[in-house]
């Protein structure tokens, strides 16, 4: 089981990162929005 898990562990990884780079690429065009964006992760 531990197996699954560290595949699990991966994918929750790639997940995170892909959504703190998305946030991060949308914040860099839309500046503006960029403190709500902030707010909504904090």
């Amino acid at each position: 089981m531990s197996n699954s898990n560290d595949i699990l562990g991966k994918i929750g990884a790639a997940l995170g990162a892909v959504v703190i780079s998305a946030t991060l690429f949308i914040s860099s065009f839309a500046n503006p929005a960029s403190p709500g964006v902030l707010t909504l992760i904090a």
